[in-house]
């Protein structure tokens, strides 16, 4: 059995997007047509098993560009703003993600900063001790309890060999596995079933297909990030229709693991795996079908974990008035969480320390810098099950913070930062000379804040699409209950919630065009009416 299986495979077996990657001849020839007939003279129908591919020398056949991300040609060249500079930015980011990295160290099976964890509260303390050196007043940390976490210890996927598949044909294990929560633990000795696929589990697809006792496959996509995932729920599907258990391919030309609450159930173990194992999976399912039909050996040891504490962390800079603008980034991540929220927390420091600057102008209102805890959890009371959108930090501010609350005229919510955008589809995932475009929201539909944030957006270069619901997605939006306005750029993005989700993907770059934007939208909110911030109209 694998124990610690988030060990096996950190990052994608090749670099994420720094150099092309390339699966195998074998995956191309997949998208190129039907397959063939094989002769079951080698192992596995002479198919290259993962481990075998994941060991091979990458070649691609493609050239990569002497090209780095597009620079900033509007920037603020002063002195002062030296604590906005992307290279500075990403230092405090990959301080960040050490600590993740000191969770896989210590052999988590789930590792990262897990909300509740000792992780999480030394990252709390981290900023903690940055907003003391900057000068700011008032830090501290309050803590709170949250929901138990879903917790997988042990986990395996073993496609079981068979001579009928050619002599040599051994077990093979899946090392991308990842169990997807809240799935429940297996009986000790495991699950053993026939394997069956089902495509992309919609009805025509399932029109023919018996899952009733067998393990289903099915394949899933991103488009283009996790919350327009193509599998979500259908593994509780899947298993409620008589399947033992379920396995979602997601289609990434990485090998890489995720923590994918949409592939779990209550009901059964469902799982994930890409890159060489969903290729390697597929491809077998097809060739074993004449032969003799393929079969599989699961298990899983989870539950919940219980008694967990997590925590908020403040720091402010006085201003005149008894009024605050408050800038929030939530603390916990699966895996490094680079992007998700590395990027986020280190642009939260790189703000605070730009206006605890020496000779920075005093604010109008207070600046309060907000750390917030377990965004990626239900609140306390509800069960490992509930993630929904109760965000612990932000859920335990609205319930015992009302008089700071009231006194709010903003909510900045800083997550998710900067990401490289990435070309896929053609058997590499490349990198691009620019950022993922992200999610913009403003709550209240100001037209102060809209027409200042689309200012400051354009004035950096932030990729921003051209319509919105204005839903603040993400760690700010329990906040919508105190009735506050909030504003967040956000996105799911490309490596949402994976072990792919490294500093290699940040761009430099990019954290200074967020960072800047930020500054100059702040600027322009703090010198405005409260009025105008929450039922205004533009001004010239």
């Amino acid at each position: 059995m694998m124990n610690n299986s988030c060990s096996s495979v950190q990052r994608p077996t090749r670099p994420a997007i720094i150099a092309p990657l390339t699966l195998s001849v074998a995956f191309m020839s997949l998208l190129m047509g039907p397959i063939q007939a094989q002769d079951a003279s080698t192992a596995w129908f002479g198919q290259a098993t993962p481990q075998k591919l994941q060991s091979a020398e990458p070649s691609s056949g493609r050239d990569t560009l002497p090209i780095d991300s597009l620079s900033l040609q509007n920037r603020d060249m002063d002195d002062s703003d030296s604590a906005l500079s992307g290279a500075r930015i990403a230092r405090t980011m990959q301080d960040i993600i050490a600590i993740s990295q000191q969770s896989k160290a210590a052999g988590d099976p789930l590792w990262g900063r897990i909300g509740g964890t000792r992780w999480e509260l030394m990252t709390a303390e981290y900023l903690a001790e940055k907003f003391r050196q900057f000068g700011l007043t008032d830090v501290h940390i309050e803590r709170m309890p949250r929901n138990p976490q879903w917790w997988p210890s042990e986990w395996e996927i073993t496609l079981l060999g068979d001579p009928s598949y050619g002599g040599g044909s051994d077990n093979v294990t899946l090392h991308t596995a990842f169990p997807a929560q809240p799935s429940p633990s297996t009986a000790s000795a495991g699950i053993e079933a026939e394997v069956i696929y089902v495509g992309a589990g919609t009805p025509a697809d399932m029109l023919g297909r018996d899952v009733n006792g067998k393990i289903a496959v099915y394949h899933a996509i991103f488009k283009p990030g996790a919350y327009s995932y193509t599998g979500r729920g259908l593994a509780d599907r899947l298993i409620k229709a008589g399947a033992v258990a379920t396995i979602a391919v997601h289609e990434i030309e990485a090998n890489v693991q995720f923590y994918n609450r949409f592939a779990g159930s209550l009901e059964g173990p469902g799982f994930t795996i890409s890159g060489d194992d969903g290729v390697f999976l597929e491809a077998m399912i097809a060739k074993t079908a004449t032969v003799k039909p393929l079969r599989a050996h699961i298990k899983l040891s989870s539950g919940p974990r219980q008694g967990l504490t997590t925590q908020n962390v403040f720091g402010m800079i006085a201003g005149t008035s008894d009024e605050y603008l408050m800038m929030t980034a939530h603390t916990d991540a699966y895996f490094d969480g680079a992007y998700d929220n590395a990027s986020g927390l280190a642009t939260l420091v790189a703000l605070a320390e730009y206006y605890a600057r020496p000779g920075a102008p005093v604010p109008r209102r207070n600046l309060l810098f907000i750390g917030t805890g377990a965004h990626h959890s239900g609140t306390p009371g509800t069960p490992f099950t509930d993630t929904g959108l109760q965000s612990v930090g932000t859920a335990y501010m609205v319930d015992h913070n009302r008089e700071l609350l009231g006194k709010t005229v903003l909510v900045l919510n800083v997550e998710h930062t900067a990401l490289t955008a990435v070309v896929t589809g053609i058997g590499d995932i490349i990198a691009t000379t620019t950022e993922t475009a992200r999610h913009l929201a403003v709550s209240n539909r100001s037209p102060f804040l809209l027409k200042h944030l689309l200012e400051a957006a354009d004035r950096y270069g932030v990729i921003v699409p051209t319509m919105t619901n204005h839903f603040p997605g993400g760690d700010a939006s329990n906040l919508l209950r105190a009735d506050v306005p909030i504003v967040s750029l956000i996105s799911a993005g490309f490596w949402y919630h994976s072990s792919g989700d490294v500093a290699e993907n940040i761009p430099t770059q990019g954290l200074e065009r967020t960072a800047r934007m930020y500054a100059y939208f702040l600027d322009r909110v703090d010198t405005a009416e409260r009025a105008e911030i929450e039922f205004g109209v533009p001004t010239d």
